[in-house]
């Protein structure tokens, strides 16, 4: 009944590898970040894949659920945003060896051009070389758990594969670790980073209150009458800006001074029948979310449509070409796949990168078919007679 190491029988039919010695006594010159894909359940219930995080040198957590596996333009702007946001100069990123993260890691590489990231993939079946990852993934996915389990029993129902609210909630997931989980040390994550407590008022997930538009954004502009304030469903605070994020029959939107309703009130499943936004399309057409996608393993990822080259794009220009604001992507909605479109969406006023080709044919399109649009472009043409640059 007893394992012995030195029986043929036992060894063949009980034995395991050499343990994985634990890595705190030896930690790594260099950050390790881990990454890993999961599903929150049965894969054909939840239907959307999503991918989880963890920084071992500060403990900070990342999680989203995304469109697809693989290359895409949300995935990338997500884990570019939260890398930037850690500071790190080197690093190395550790993941399985399916092909569609580290087609997703490569890509995320690329669009830090400062920032080197060393490649480390486990074994195949090897989950512990991938310990790291697994942590973050099990952090991840339980407090995403008990904020689904809260929203279902605040709005008295299940929350659907369609609803948008279940793709914002490992997002949030994350956050909640990250700003109040707190360590051995008495810090949380949030503060080994930033060097600071957070401090920022929240409300419950899913809760639904009326919240001041965000400086610069389309609606915070409101004329003569207008309401100041709007209601919307809370999804969280954005990482970076600390705005406050709320799903509105529009879509997504920025805002700040929220103010709470009765408690009657705050889980009306009509209002939130009307409410849409997803993590990659912010302001979407129709309000449910996409079916089951999924880039397997060994499946061939479509690449990324890529920017023009800065040289290129000055041979062929020689003048610069009218910005695409906030505003207008706020008016008309983000192009797909396109991660500029992405980053603003979401409020990052860093550095975004070009618009792809197809997103500036796009605009240009919608400005030709707008009256506002008409006059800028006859004030842009005007400029470009002048020779301006």
């Amino acid at each position: 009944a007893s394992y012995r190491n030195w029986c043929a029988h036992c060894v063949a039919a009980k034995g395991r590898g050499a343990p994985h010695v634990s890595r705190d006594d030896n930690p790594s010159d260099l950050p390790e970040l881990g990454f890993d894909y999961f599903y929150l359940g049965d894969r054909q219930d939840t239907g959307l894949p999503n991918i989880a995080g963890k920084d071992r040198v500060t403990g900070s957590f990342a999680g989203t659920t995304l469109e697809a596996k693989g290359r895409n333009a949300y995935a990338v702007a997500y884990l570019v945003g939260w890398i930037r946001g850690l500071g790190y100069k080197r690093l190395i990123a550790r993941s399985d060896n399916e092909p569609s993260i580290l087609a997703l890691l490569r890509d995320v590489s690329a669009a830090l051009p400062d920032v080197e990231m060393i490649e480390k993939a486990s074994p195949e079946g090897d989950h512990q070389q991938n310990g790291l990852a697994e942590v973050g993934v099990r952090e991840v996915k339980g407090q995403a758990r008990v904020l689904k389990s809260e929203a279902e029993f605040n709005y008295n129902r299940r929350l659907g594969t369609s609803d948008p609210l279940l793709a914002w909630i490992l997002r949030h997931g994350a956050n909640v670790i990250n700003r109040g989980r707190i360590g051995p040390d008495g810090r949380t994550p949030e503060h080994r980073r930033v060097g600071k407590r957070w401090h920022r008022s929240a409300v419950v997930f899913g809760e639904q209150c009326y919240f001041r538009p965000a400086i610069g954004s389309a609606e915070a502009r409101p004329r003569g009458g207008e309401e100041r304030m709007r209601k919307g469903v809370y999804v969280g605070h954005h990482e970076r800006t600390g705005a406050a994020l709320f799903l509105t029959p529009d879509g997504l939107a920025r805002g700040t001074g929220i103010n709470r309703i009765p408690v009657q009130e705050r889980f009306d499943n009509d209002f939130l029948q009307t409410c849409k936004g997803l993590p990659w399309d912010v302001r979407p057409r129709q309000r449910a979310a996409p079916g089951v996608i999924d880039a397997g393993v060994g499946e061939a990822v479509a690449p990324l449509p890529q920017p023009a080259a800065v040289g290129e794009r000055r041979d062929e220009m020689h003048v610069r070409k009218r910005y695409i604001t906030i505003a207008e992507v706020e008016r008309y909605g983000g192009t797909e796949a396109c991660p500029a479109c992405t980053r603003m969406a979401l409020g990052d006023r860093g550095a975004r990168g070009a618009h792809t080709d197809e997103c500036r044919a796009r605009f240009e399109k919608l400005w030709a078919e707008d009256e506002s649009g008409q006059a800028a472009a006859k004030r842009e043409a005007d400029r470009l007679r002048r020779g301006e640059a």
